[in-house]
């Protein structure tokens, strides 16, 4: 691809090869060149092979992940349905690793949901979490997790957590507040009202008898 020397980068070479189906790029940078009255060494492609023999002998193209695979659960408020949904990667992920590295051992998998439990309804694909893969301070990918069908809501559990929710509002609290003390306040004055009529009726009984017309004595 390109080669060539200066005095401050020394003898590099950018380079690439093909074997089978799998092809190879290659960076040297900083090569020395040796002259002798025998030989001529220029270092660059001596690096650039052993690179590419190392590439194509030592390493393969590995699955770590497969998109259907069901790799978890999430929880499932608010369905009668079901009440955990599996979740599958959103993508395969195949990465370049050592012949002797088995992905199933050596890789990492972390997985972060977006929420310990979601509510329902949940739809098939829907994004749940993230899963990382890594081994020690490599990360090769981070893919969605997405939910693998649908999860249809309950209507009554629906219906009793927005009634819980509107409950616990405050100014549903005021407002049923303010209505205990109007009715309180009525009965009060109910009360009151009775209480007077009562004295009035007692007053205006003592007062007729006491004004009654007995005739006159003769």
């Amino acid at each position: 691809i390109k080669t060539g020397p200066t005095s401050a980068a020394g003898h590099c070479l950018v380079s690439s090869a093909k074997r089978d189906d799998r092809s190879l790029v290659s960076v040297v940078l900083g090569a020395d060149r040796v002259v002798t009255p025998e030989i001529t060494l220029t270092y660059s492609f001596i690096e650039t092979a052993k690179l590419f023999d190392h590439g194509f002998d030592d390493f393969d193209r590995k699955v770590l992940l497969a998109a259907d695979e069901l790799v978890g659960e999430v929880g499932v408020e608010l369905s009668q349905q079901q009440n955990t949904v599996k979740v599958h990667p959103s993508e395969e992920v195949e990465r370049l690793l050592p012949k002797e590295m088995n992905p199933k051992t050596d890789v990492d998998r972390t997985i972060t949901l977006t929420e310990e439990s979601v509510e329902a309804p949940v739809t098939k694909g829907q994004v749940l979490g993230q899963m990382t893969l890594s081994s020690g301070d490599t990360v090769y990918a981070v893919v969605d997790l997405l939910a693998d069908e649908d999860v249809s809501a309950s209507r009554l559990l629906v219906f009793r957590r927005d009634l819980v929710e509107f409950l616990q509002r405050p100014a549903v609290w005021i407002a049923a507040g303010g209505a205990v003390g109007v009715v309180v306040l009525l009965l009060v004055l109910r009360a009151v009202l009775k209480s007077r009529r009562r004295r009035y009726s007692r007053r205006s009984a003592r007062s007729g008898r006491n004004t009654g017309y007995r005739g006159r004595r003769r």
